[in-house]
């Protein structure tokens, strides 16, 4: 009862109970000051209006040991202990920049485990957000109700599920319908905590393939936070669907490899950091790591797309800056690079001339990998391609002997490609479905490569290869990387930054060994004529001994037509021939395969053949520039082909010429040395024959072989005369 003097027992100072402990708190007695009486029941510690455990909070909800106000316990080991909740931790654990409760309105008290902020109409009034299981599978079905949402980017018109995404640590999320029970023509979106506002969309996918309408979207999120995934449908229809949605590692975690990474993100160190951690390429990290002012794919011009991890370039004025980041205006439109140029795609564009709704990149490697299948229709090619999506490629090159480009796929569909001049533009120098061009100019070419019946689309692979002339330039990308070769019988040689094909030491004319021998086939050193080192080995091969080594009564190169050269390892011409055979040393030969043995098969044609067979050795002592082998004029169904001198390896073979029965080979730019030519017969035919072998060599090479003699039936002869041993 009151004291009198307006005291409660509670706070009178007196022991009205006799138990020893004076007013509230002291005695458990008192519920608080205003308590008439020591007596009292006594209150739950977590409603009890004592700090119980120490920490300076007391009870519901400012304790966060507290997580009812009838809770009889307020022992919590906050703020550092693994149990301690969010909203008691000192931390900002949802990164709003407000912390624990009562500040961070996430919070309903300070034992909240959860500081992020629930948010039922965050996607509009009428959509329900649903939580995902923790293992981030679901299965749901879409009706025909009505939409709330749409992708801005990916559209989506149809009934839609919602799942809420709370982000507490940077993550990889990857989100799929691409899964057994979906059934839906699905869309899937992830949106920002302004869920309802198509502007905080930020990725989103349709269709992973022309062929799968099911949907895989792949964001990386940095900023802890709320954010929503959408599952939408492409249409009314609706249909079930069936999500896997996983979160791995985000930006800014450590890592040793780039297998530690979510997707999109790679293992490196950042500008300015010190170790490793998962972060955005360097073409699309925000940051300007060359120091030239201009950050990522498309502005540096040092970043061939988003995915490059090198933005070093050399650019205004090297060698290997890109036309549309030169400072130049390339294609004289007036405008100039990359945005003002409306024809560059990016900084990284190696042409300000072609038309392209994609960039232009650069070919520098022998092989290079490409997909038309989202690409834009630009060309409309003479061979096809009318209608389909197409890639360019830019191609410099230094004068060329020949230029070889085809296209491979593993897809099924069939490409056809296009050579332009430096305007990517106009006529085609070629357009066919492989490339293969002579006496190349050096210059900048562009590559277009189409589809060659309608709806053709998919991943290709490029092949590039060719042979540079002499004197012109090895030291191109191409050449480095093995795509371009100096022509056979030179070799890239001089001092770097200069460096050209030059005749090798075995086609220089110059007798580089002092041993009496010049160049390919006649000296012992050279195994062909690209060998550029014309020593002999210790031991002089079986073609140059100066031994008959097969006792036929002809003795080392040239002499023995069963020496491929002087540096062959054998005398023996082909030595699967059981009939006799002989040298080619007029234009015309004539015989007959009748009651000869069937030694020979050929491999690249009318390989059904086992006719009887003859076969000749044809050494020549120059290159040729033009070889024509044919058979015209014989009395039965031939088989004409080409081999090495021990008839181990066939070279070229021919079965009908021009729908003739008759055989015929024409080759280009054949090397000096020993050959096998085998007149053979489709399946079981034989008979009479007329062999006609006629070659032209180029001006400047030496005619001073017999095989030069005989007029009209000469072997070789020059391209007009043979004046003082040299042709012209």
């Amino acid at each position: 009862m009151n004291n009198g003097h307006g005291k409660t027992q509670c706070s009178d100072g007196k022991d009205n109970d006799g138990d020893g402990l004076i007013d509230f708190p002291a005695d458990p007695g008192c519920t608080s000051l205003e308590d008439d009486s020591e007596d009292s029941q006594p209150a739950p510690q977590c409603n009890d209006g004592r700090d119980n455990d120490g920490d300076g909070k007391i009870d519901y909800p400012d304790d966060p040991g507290c997580f009812a106000p009838n809770q009889d316990d307020e022992k919590d080991n906050c703020p550092d202990g693994a149990d301690c909740p969010q909203c008691g931790n000192g931390k900002d654990d949802d990164m709003n920049g407000l912390t624990d409760y009562p500040n961070d309105p996430g919070c309903t008290a300070a034992s909240d485990t959860d500081e992020y902020t629930e948010n039922p109409l965050a996607c509009g009034a009428n959509v329900m957000i649903k939580k995902l299981p923790p293992d981030g599978h679901v299965m749901g079905t879409l009706t025909s109700a009505t939409s709330q949402l749409n992708s801005m980017m990916c559209g989506g018109p149809g009934a839609e599920d919602v799942y809420e995404l709370r982000i507490m640590h940077p993550k990889v999320v990857v989100a799929t319908t691409d899964m057994g029970a979906t059934t839906a023509d699905t869309v899937l979106y992830i949106r920002g905590a302004q869920c309802s506002m198509q502007s905080s969309e930020l990725a989103c996918n349709d269709d992973i393939s022309t062929a799968d309408h099911n949907s895989k979207v792949t964001y990386s999120i940095a900023t802890p936070g709320t954010y929503y995934l959408v599952v939408d449908t492409k249409s009314s229809a609706g249909g079930s669907y069936d999500l896997n949605v996983q979160f791995l590692v985000g930006e800014g975690d450590p890592c040793q490899t780039g297998d530690d990474c979510g997707p999109g993100l790679v293992c490196r160190v950042p500008l300015g950091g010190s170790a490793k951690v998962c972060a955005k390429h360097v073409c699309q990290d925000g940051v300007d790591d060359d120091g030239d002012g201009k950050p990522d794919y498309p502005t540096d011009p040092g970043c061939a797309s988003p995915t490059d991890d090198d933005e070093t370039d050399d650019c205004p004025s090297g060698p290997n800056c890109p036309e549309c980041g030169d400072g130049r205006d390339n294609d004289g439109d007036g405008h100039i690079d990359y945005p003002a140029d409306t024809q560059c795609q990016a900084a990284s564009s190696t042409s300000e001339a072609c038309a392209t709704h994609e960039i232009v990149p650069a070919i520098t490697a022998a092989a290079t990998m490409g997909d038309t299948t989202n690409a834009v229709d630009d060309f409309s090619l003479t061979c096809g391609g009318t209608g389909d999506p197409d890639l360019t490629y830019r191609i410099d090159v230094p004068a060329l002997a020949t230029l070889n480009v085809s296209a491979t796929t593993t897809t099924g569909w069939f490409p056809t490609l296009a050579l332009f001049d430096s305007t990517c533009g106009g006529t085609a120098l070629a357009c066919t479905t492989t490339i293969a061009q002579a006496n190349v100019a050096a210059g900048t070419y562009y590559l277009t490569i189409d589809g060659e019946f309608s709806g053709e689309k998919g991943p290709f692979t490029l092949n590039v290869s060719g042979q540079i002339k002499i004197g012109q330039s090895c030291e191109g990308a191409l050449a480095v990387a093995g795509a371009l070769t100096c022509v056979p019988g030179s070799a890239c040689a001089g001092t770097a930054g200069s460096r050209t094909c030059q005749p090798a030491a075995c086609n220089d004319g110059i007798d580089n060994d002092h041993d009496g021998k010049i160049d390919y086939p006649n000296d012992p050193g050279c195994d062909s004529p690209s060998d550029n080192d014309e020593a002999n080995p210790a031991t002089l091969p079986v073609c140059s001994n100066m031994m008959d080594d097969d006792a036929d009564g002809t003795t080392d190169w040239p002499n023995d037509y069963g020496c491929s050269s002087a540096a062959g390892t054998s005398e023996v011409f082909c030595s699967t021939e059981h009939d006799p055979t002989a040298k080619i040393t007029t234009k015309v030969t004539t015989g007959t395969t009748t009651g000869k043995a069937a030694d020979e098969v050929p491999t690249l044609c009318a390989t059904s053949s086992t006719a009887s067979d003859v076969a000749y050795g044809l050494q020549l002592p120059v290159p040729v520039a033009s070889l024509t082998i044919d058979l015209a004029g014989s009395a039965y169904d031939t088989v004409l082909y080409v081999k090495d001198t021990q008839c181990g390896t066939e070279l070229y073979c021919n079965d009908d010429s021009n729908s003739t029965l008759q055989s015929a080979l024409t080759l280009s730019n054949l090397n000096a040395g020993g050959y096998a030519i085998i007149v053979d017969g489709y399946s079981t035919n034989n008979g009479a024959y007329t062999l006609t072998v006629h070659g032209t060599v180029d001006a400047g090479v030496a005619c001073t072989s017999p095989l030069f003699s005989g007029g009209a039936n000469a072997v070789l002869s020059c391209p007009t005369s043979c004046v003082s041993g040299v042709c012209h």
